[in-house]
């Protein structure tokens, strides 16, 4: 498993391989949900001994960001999914209205945090990012699911000014960011005029076949150009990593306060179990961030 852990030590980011086939207590078709998001629910305990874990679904890309309130997570549309032991997993159904896709969601408490709670995504070779903050009296944690889609739609830097919204405009930095692995420049093949169309134009192509306008990531970074796609033997590879640390620093978290775990799941992470979706399209492993009770 791969950990990094906040300065306060209380928010921990994992990154968890191989999820491994475990009896559960649960009735099967109450965890038929659950596992086909995260494979096996036992996995993702991590160091979670009590608490509630929220289940985003990230198939749609979008740059929504769900604010969520761990003292009343049903104002906010999630609704208990399942629970198994000791912690209860909360996911947001869909609705007439609403898709229930989040790619982003921040987690917040009122009041003092006495459970533990985290996120779970299992990603596709998409990079993972997690906020947290250095204070060990501000009950935050954030996880982002950052595709090459949501990277164009600067879905990191609209997470963390919807945290600066809720703390404050200095509030980043006291901000700590996490990255998990995903696919990098060594392996992720992209086409140049997608690239251009989507980063440069802010024309990406949606899961419906249309294309949507926004407002392109270069606006907010003025960067170069071709700053994020990688020429080599004749190929064009998309920099992710690049674009993601660039919108962080811009977001004001610098480099010295982002833990990179520095892994490609095509080329290296794959046979260590943090799955690449290239090689294997039904394969995941899990990233989970998780934000600890207070120590009374």
């Amino acid at each position: 498993m791969l950990k990094a852990v906040s300065e306060n030590g209380r928010a921990v980011f994992s990154c968890v391989p191989k999820p491994a086939r475990t009896a559960s207590s649960v009735p099967e078709e109450r965890l038929r949900l659950i596992r086909e998001r995260v494979g096996n629910i036992i996995q993702i305990h991590c160091s979670f001994l009590e608490g509630d874990v929220f289940l985003p679904n990230p198939a749609m890309h979008t740059d929504a960001v769900d604010i969520v309130s761990t003292s009343n997570p049903l104002d906010s549309g999630w609704t208990p999914a399942v629970r198994e032991n000791s912690i209860g997993f909360y996911d947001r159904k869909p609705t007439e209205t609403d898709s229930g896709h989040r790619d982003s969601v921040i987690l917040v408490s009122e009041k003092p945090l006495d459970h533990n709670v985290g996120i779970f995504f299992a990603p596709a070779d998409c990079a993972i990012v997690g906020l947290s903050h250095r204070d060990p009296n501000v009950d935050f944690i954030a996880l982002v699911h950052s595709g090459w889609k949501g990277t164009a739609k600067n879905i990191v830097g609209k997470t963390v000014e919807s945290v600066k919204a809720i703390f404050g405009n200095e509030v980043s930095k006291d901000l700590e960011a996490y990255v998990s692995p995903f696919a990098k420049s060594c392996c992720y093949e992209f086409w140049l005029d997608t690239f251009r169309e989507a980063f440069i134009n802010g024309k990406i192509p949606e899961n419906n076949g249309g294309p949507t306008g926004i407002r392109p990531l270069w606006s907010k970074l003025r960067t170069p150009p071709n700053f994020g796609i990688v020429g080599r033997g004749g190929r064009t590879f998309l920099d992710s990593s690049a674009l993601i640390h660039a919108a962080l620093e811009k977001s004001g978290i610098s480099e010295a306060r982002t833990n990179d775990l520095s892994l490609c799941t095509v080329c290296e992470g794959h046979e260590k179990g943090y799955f690449s979706s290239r090689k294997d399209p039904k394969a995941r492993f899990g990233v989970f961030m998780e934000l600890r009770k207070r120590e009374r």
